[in-house]
């Protein structure tokens, strides 16, 4: 019984942990749907993969259209997201690079 606590606790640990990881920013924003119609930044963790819409917003970020980003952000997740929003928080650590871009 005390391994299956154990193991439930350290389940609950690494869940609850905050992640760094480093996306690319697009230099043009998209349309997208929240609670309304809205334009979103588009990512990806590659050069390669496909542009994808993050509906969320990066804390501390200054986005200027027209510019590509390389950027380290924290993602944390929300203990009590609302019901219509994300369990992420992306909070800006370090902007790594900033140059004119096309999609």
């Amino acid at each position: 019984m005390s391994k299956f606590i154990s193991l439930i606790l350290l389940s609950l640990i690494i869940t609850s942990c905050d992640e760094n990881k480093t996306i690319y920013v697009a230099p043009e924003l998209a349309g997208c749907v929240g609670e309304k119609q809205q334009m979103c930044l588009l990512i990806r963790e590659n050069k390669e993969d496909d542009w994808t819409v993050l509906h969320d917003q990066i804390e501390g970020f200054d986005y200027k259209d027209g510019f590509t980003y390389k950027i380290e952000v924290n993602i944390s997740k929300i203990k009590n997201p609302p019901v219509d929003g994300s369990g992420l928080k992306y909070k800006l650590v370090k902007l790594i690079y900033q140059e004119p871009g096309e999609v």
